[in-house]
């Protein structure tokens, strides 16, 4: 900010008290500004500057006293903002951190938890759509899942065609997870099952942990 005979410009547009404003020369704007018991202040950072293209420099009649110390009251009160958001950020760190460390055990939690969803070789279309449904939404939570297929039979053909539905369900859910390369064989209550085991993208767990972390924000 330069004041009165610091400015060196040889032309101003000056801007009056009564919000009017007029191209002047230093000498006379400093005239006008002492006759009016104000300052002729300039708002620029080249005090070199001489009228171009652009026009000349801009000057303010006015108190430059009082100019003076609303600028510095505005610069403290956005220094003091500043100093209060950042307070409260380091206030709120410790609580996101601990938010944060909740969320990660949790999704460590569902991802030791098995989820299972069981099939048999007679199963409808519709059937299969309503609980490979079930079966993608439990993916998208983070949770583990086992496709069991029911065998009966012991015939390699048999085999066979249950690994191979078992395939174009996997088909279904290629874009929330990723299957284990190898079938398992397991007896439950005298039936045998041959499953598979699906894992969610690691894509699908960011996403679930972002859902997460907005529903908090919301409440």
């Amino acid at each position: 900010m330069l004041v009165n005979e610091r400015i060196t410009a040889k032309s101003l547009k000056v801007h009056l008290p009564n919000a009017s404003s007029k191209i002047m020369t230093r000498d006379a704007a400093l005239e006008a500004a002492k006759a009016a018991g104000l300052d002729l202040v300039m708002l620029v950072s080249d005090p070199g500057r001489h009228a171009d293209k652009a026009g000349p420099p801009e000057a303010h009649m006015t108190n430059a006293h009082k100019l003076k110390y609303e600028s510095q009251q505005a610069h403290g009160e956005e220094k003091r903002e500043a100093l209060k958001k950042q307070k409260q950020e380091q206030e709120l760190r410790p609580k996101q951190e601990k938010d944060q460390k909740a969320d990660q055990k949790a999704a460590a939690r569902k991802a030791d938890k098995v989820k299972e969803m069981r099939f048999t070789p007679r199963i409808g279309p519709h059937d299969v759509e309503h609980k490979m449904r079930s079966v993608k939404g439990w993916l998208e939570d983070g949770h583990r899942v086992a496709l069991a297929m029911e065998v009966k039979g012991d015939a390699a053909e048999i085999a066979q065609d249950a690994s191979r539905v078992l395939d174009s369900l996997v088909a279904k859910v290629t874009d929330v997870a990723s299957a284990n390369k190898e079938k398992s064989s397991t007896k439950y209550q005298g039936r045998t099952y041959m499953t598979v085991w699906l894992r969610p993208l690691a894509k699908t767990a960011a996403a679930t942990a972002d859902k997460q972390q907005q529903a908090k924000q919301k409440h």
